[in-house]
């Protein structure tokens, strides 16, 4: 705001008083109108200049640019907003250091508080261990080359821990330090060693939801000593590639591992309900929630499983020396609490704390009977399916029964109020009453949507629901897209497209854009619009032209995109395991020597439903793909040349 335009401003509010009461057609009026729209005018364009301005100024720096981005679209990240004032005990505490030391009480015992009341089980942890390893697992010495590569791996951060040195300044000076560091790692990894000072976490809480004036509704992000996470990566990377080796991965465990997300579980688990309901099945499924899943983690319990799973000896004692004496301290406003010593859990924020996380929950398939199991990190989801509703509850009931036995064995919490289920079946009326889900003798609300891993699944795998929401965020990001319009660049928009629009449109597509194009078409229309308010184009204006020249596909492109990179990973054998068996190759079934016998078999479907699942439609989508393309090597240089494909098949201008 200029001096000039505080002088118009004054002049604007004058010639408003004035034509106050007057005609349109009065001088008056059509004066004050004349001056208002030459005001806002060159109040728009100063408004430009002055972004464009910020914008030049912080080109190199991510953090401001968004940081501007967010303050002109009116986003605000209530995560790193904390009260200042909280209840604890029935008691208003209001000083900030005090506050801190009460956190750091809650977080240092909320995981034995969870663990003591969790009821004593019938049998040890052990009862379900299977196939002890008899191959030990060797901490091989490190490099001065490894250390490089694994500082260069590092995510550029500006937060540190208590030691004061970020991931940055380790970048800068990775040269120097990587042969001091080649020998303290390699002598912690021969002695079973790591130091105190490493294993000391400065605890940021972060707020979660609801009431903030609750320290339970924070949750504990551990910044640790950043050397520190060298440490971990070196073994992090043994020990993955050990178990690796050993097949000792559950294969229907998703987190934390290579290859292998959320959307893997979800198709997974579609996949075979999908296939039940076309065979005239009914599928049950359970999402269970764990409390404080990380938190109570118990360390013996812990430790035994690396032993029963091969590692013993130096690197057992490594293990152990890790878990043991771990410190930490919150930070609060500037205000640090007293340091205390954590007796269970892995601190979320470490390199190993996700992995050692999987190996304690590797081995909770082996309680069941009845159920398939698909896990990611604490999100546990069993399901089964039969013709017989009733023998699935039955059935069902029984393998919860197990699995509680199983949380109570190793120490974990199960939210049972926060557990429900759903009944996946194309007829209502065949459900007997009085049939419920129960787990402690509590029963279980029954769900007809449920959001799993980010995906709205709705019993009739309609994807409605999911739909629903994709809409409601595309929307709330055209209404701030639309507020920034005049003043930010075609670049800009583009970058909030990116970050606003195209993350719903693009996760989950395999799944929900395969259904009817009369549920998709409305989100087709509002990408529409996106790509019209990006190039500024007119409301009615074709919008293949402005795809091409923003290099942007439209939705149908994005879902053909996403499953042929699915096929592609599927050819090329880079599927999570469970998943190589949605596909078939025609040359399996048949001798035949025809021209599509290297090509993925289409699979047969009875219901409409199934055709829209990936097993079906995958091979379909395959067919209609360019030889040449097909045939590259790499999946970047397949999906860069599909995609460039589908970019030059769009109108010019």
């Amino acid at each position: 705001m200029t001096h000039g335009l505080l002088i118009s401003s004054r002049t604007l509010n004058k010639l408003h008083r004035k034509r106050l009461g007057k005609l349109k057609s009065d001088p008056q009026y059509e004066k004050y109108i004349h001056f208002r729209n030459l005001y806002n005018k060159l109040r728009r364009t100063a408004k430009q200049n002055y972004y464009k301005d910020l914008f030049e100024k912080y080109q190199y720096n991510i953090k401001k640019t968004w940081g501007v981005i967010n303050t002109l679209i009116g986003r605000t990240n209530n995560k790193n907003t904390i009260s200042d004032i909280f209840n604890v005990d029935s008691q208003t505490i209001t000083d900030h250091e005090q506050i801190a030391n009460e956190f750091n009480n809650f977080f240092t015992n909320i995981g034995m508080k969870y663990a003591n009341e969790i009821p004593d089980p019938i049998y040890p942890h052990t009862h379900y261990m299977q196939n002890r390893r008899q191959v030990n697992m060797f901490m091989a010495p490190t490099d001065r080359h490894e250390i490089i590569k694994c500082i260069d791996s590092m995510k550029h951060k500006h937060s540190s821990g208590h030691d004061i040195i970020t991931s940055s300044l380790l970048k800068d000076i990775k040269c120097d330090i990587a042969s001091p560091l080649t020998i303290l790692i390699n002598k912690s990894l021969q002695t079973g060693t790591v130091p105190n000072l490493l294993k000391l976490a400065k605890v940021i809480p972060i707020y979660k939801a609801k009431n903030k004036e609750l320290l339970s509704n924070y949750r504990p992000i551990s910044l640790l000593p950043t050397v520190s996470k060298v440490f971990e990566k070196i073994v992090h990377k043994r020990l993955y590639n050990f178990l690796l080796s050993q097949a000792i991965f559950f294969p229907s465990q998703y987190g934390f591992r290579k290859q292998h997300s959320t959307i893997h579980a979800v198709h997974e688990f579609v996949d075979d309900t999908m296939t039940s309901l076309d065979n005239k099945k009914h599928t049950l499924a359970t999402f269970l929630d764990l409390s404080k899943a990380f938190d109570t983690i118990n360390h013996k319990i812990l430790l035994n499983k690396l032993n029963w799973y091969g590692v013993r000896g130096v690197a057992l004692e490594w293990f152990r020396n890790y878990l043991h004496n771990r410190t930490q301290y919150v930070q609060y406003n500037n205000k640090t609490s007293t340091t205390t010593t954590m007796q269970c859990g892995v601190p979320q924020g470490s390199v190993l704390g996700p992995l050692l996380f999987i190996i304690y929950t590797n081995d909770l398939p082996n309680c069941l009977s009845n159920c398939k199991a698909i896990l990611f990190a604490d999100d546990t989801t069993l399901y089964l399916s039969s013709s017989n509703i009733e023998q699935l509850y039955i059935s069902t009931n029984i393998d919860l029964q197990l699995l509680d036995e199983w949380f109570r064995s190793n120490k974990l919490s199960l939210n049972v109020g926060k557990t429900n289920y759903v009944l996946f079946t194309h007829n209502e009326t065949q459900i007997p009453e009085n049939l419920n889900i129960q787990i402690r003798n509590t029963v279980i609300e029954r769900k007809h949507t449920v959001k799993f891993l980010g995906i709205h699944i709705d019993a009739k795998l309609n994807w409605h629901e999911h739909i629903k929401f994709v809409k409601n965020k595309i929307s709330s990001a055209m209404y701030a897209m639309r507020k920034v319009k005049h003043i930010i660049s075609t670049r800009h928009l583009l970058t909030l497209y990116y970050s606003l629009i195209y993350p719903y449109l693009d996760y989950g597509i395999t799944l929900w854009g395969s259904t009817h194009t009369t549920y998709t078409n409305k989100i087709n229309i509002m990408q529409k619009k996106a790509i019209r308010v990006i190039t500024g184009a007119n409301y009615n204006d074709h919008t293949e032209p402005l795809f091409k020249k923003m290099q942007l596909l439209k939705l149908s492109d994005i879902h053909t995109l996403k499953m042929a990179k699915y096929m592609f990973a599927s050819n090329k054998g880079t599927l999570p395991s469970p998943l190589m068996d949605m596909t078939t190759i025609n040359s399996s079934i048949h001798t035949h020597d025809t021209r599509n016998k290297n090509n993925p078999h289409v699979h047969p479907r009875r219901t409409n439903t199934a055709s829209k699942n990936i097993r079906h439609n995958g091979p379909l989508i395959w067919y209609t793909i360019p030889n040449d393309i097909k045939q590259h090597k790499t999946l970047k240089t397949f999906t860069y040349k599909l995609k460039t494909n589908m970019l030059n098949k769009y109108m010019q201008h």
